[in-house]
Order: structure tokens, then sequence, then C-alpha cells
């Protein structure tokens, strides 16, 4: 999309029909694959084949949804606020929709119960959220920022108890200010929000 700036206006109707066009050819293709080995094969095989359509569908689906989220949620945004996202968060976002198409695959297609696996994923899931606590609060203070533009670049301000200064980048993450004697100060966006 960043190559042709043309087909960035046409992204999402092109992703609709990349959808469209994919899910055609993987029910086409399964229906005359599993009709052509129909009589060849035994029945264990047959399931074999049967499932790895099965996966072959939730893959699929769990790549045209990250590629939905980047070309419905993260270039209107960068346009929006004319900062780019994060890559931590798309790749965490893409690494969570893939950990779920993993999860049907196990639940769904191979019959196995996911408790213990989203137990232990949930315990994980805390673990991590509470490690980098602080770090969500500031990109979330700085999406805030971005979507709200309080100030911007070369405004003066006065953020709590630092001293006065002119602002020169905005970040997901950071806010920084040039101070009167040249000094950069590098602040946390969850402490500029409050």
């Amino acid at each position: 999309l960043k190559i042709f700036p043309i087909l960035t206006s046409y992204a999402k109707s092109i992703w609709f029909v990349q959808v469209f066009f994919a899910s055609l050819l993987l029910l086409s293709g399964e229906v005359f694959v599993l009709d052509m080995l129909s009589e060849k094969l035994t029945t264990s095989r047959f399931e074999i084949v049967v499932k790895s359509f099965h996966i072959l569908w939730l893959g699929v689906s769990a790549f045209f949804l990250t590629v939905g989220v980047e070309r419905f949620v993260y270039i209107p945004t960068e346009e929006k606020t004319g900062q780019p996202i994060p890559q931590i968060v798309s790749v965490l976002v893409s690494l969570i929709i893939y950990i779920l198409a993993l999860m049907a695959v196990i639940g769904f297609v191979f019959d196995q119960k996911l408790t213990s696996l989203l137990a232990t994923g949930g315990v994980l899931a805390m673990i991590i959220g509470l490690a980098v606590q602080v770090n969500i609060s500031n990109i979330f203070s700085g999406i805030a920022m971005n979507l709200e533009r309080p100030f911007q670049i070369d405004d003066w301000v006065k953020i709590g108890k630092f001293t006065e200064g002119r602002v020169i980048d905005i970040s997901w993450r950071t806010t920084r200010l040039k101070t009167r004697d040249d000094t950069v100060l590098c602040i946390p966006n969850n402490e500029v929000s409050e």
C-alpha cells in the first residue's frame, strides 16, 4: 500500500475482493481434491485431508483478519494522527489473532479440550501484562494524545513537576521537550496525560 499510493483509497474494496476469491478458491479446491481422492483413499487418510483443509481455512482466515486490521484500523489511524503505529502493537495484535487461530485448530479440528491451555495462557498473559503495565499505559496515553492533540510540536508547555519547555516530538510512548537551557526532557506519556 505504501508503494502504490493510488491503491490506498481502494484498499478496503480490494480486501473484500481478495477475501471472496480466496474463499472461493479454497472451497472449490477442497471439493475438487476430496472428490478426486474419495475413491482412492482409506477413511483415515481421507480424514487427514479434511483436517488439513480445515487448518488451511483457519490459517487463511487469520491471515485476512490481520490484513483487515491493518487496512481498516492501522492505516486510517496513521493517516489521522500523522504518526506510525508502533510495531509492537501491530505484532502483538497479529500474534493474538494467530494464537486464537491455533486454539481453534486444537479445539475444533483435533477435538482437544482447551481449558488447561487457556488457564496457562491466562496466567502467562497476567504475568506479561503486569511486567509491561507501565509501557502499555504510556502507549495508550500516547494514542489518546495523538488523537486529541492537546498541544502540537513547537508549543511551549509546562507538564507537571517538569520545567517549561518547547515540544519537539510526540511519539506513542514519550513526549520530548526542549527547555530554555537546551536540555531535552523525555517525559512518559502517562505523566503527560495526567
